[in-house]
């Protein structure tokens, strides 16, 4: 029997009970997944609630509380100033993780070990990328994925308002956003690149037949009389002009 690969997810809070939209919606999106996939949400929660304990959602879904060190707040003073002062403050929360939890090394250690078998690793918002990054960078073999609900500097923006949470809380949520933006951008040209390369490649060594058939599927017109070499020119140039005949 195949072993069923293995995706460890992170989700900056608890996700029980499952009583608003984004709990509701990471639950039942990774529900439906665990039919293919062993699957794994790691949930931060608080030092007072040490006392949650992992369970399983459905016979492939489990969910694993993983309390944040009391130390990883204490790494930016002003944040946990501002803690002290409303505990309810959730930006004081989700930017100590964006600033700091990549360098707690007993964070980084436990996700390692929780994750051993996975060969992805998804942060389910912008706040823990950081984290999982320098847990992949550990290894060779594990992909980094973001999965973003919401426009989650906008989203934020909104939410924190309730707070009176700093400006610079929305900054950093933006910044990391537009840097994930940007590195999924350019991941989107590398893959274009190869997937570009790969197809110019086979169309180089295409024979006649295999030609034919490809005009034949592109609607292209059928001219004998070309050279194959001409052929194989124009067949590229079709999707170089992304579905019409380019000139270059």
């Amino acid at each position: 029997m195949l072993k069923r690969p293995h995706i460890t997810v992170v989700n900056y809070y608890y996700i029980l009970p499952c009583n608003n939209g984004g709990k509701l919606a990471t639950r039942d999106f990774y529900k439906a997944l665990s039919e293919w996939f062993d699957i794994t949400i790691v949930c931060f929660v608080g030092s007072e609630h040490t006392c949650f304990s992992s369970l399983s959602i459905s016979p492939h879904l489990k969910l694993v509380p993983l309390a944040l060190p009391e130390k990883l707040m204490k790494l930016d003073e002003e944040i946990q100033r501002e803690y002290q002062v409303n505990k309810r403050c959730e930006p004081t929360f989700v930017t100590s993780i964006i600033r700091n939890a990549h360098q707690c090394r007993e964070l980084v250690s436990q996700l390692c070990d929780i994750s051993a078998d996975s060969s992805i690793i998804i942060t389910e918002h912008t706040y823990a990328y950081r984290l999982i990054k320098a847990v992949a960078d550990k290894r060779d073999d594990l992909a980094v994925w973001y999965r973003a609900q919401n426009v989650e500097y906008d989203y934020k923006r909104n939410t924190w308002g309730v707070y009176q949470a700093p400006e610079r809380a929305y900054r950093e949520v933006f910044e990391m956003d537009a840097i994930l933006r940007a590195e999924g951008g350019l991941a989107d040209g590398i893959q274009a690149g190869i997937d570009k390369m790969l197809m110019n490649n086979f169309i180089d060594g295409a024979d006649e037949e295999t030609l034919t058939r490809l005009e034949i599927f592109l609607g292209l017109s059928l001219m004998k009389q070309r050279t194959v070499e001409e052929r194989r020119r124009f067949v590229k140039s079709f999707f170089a002009g992304q579905g019409k005949v380019s000139r270059t």
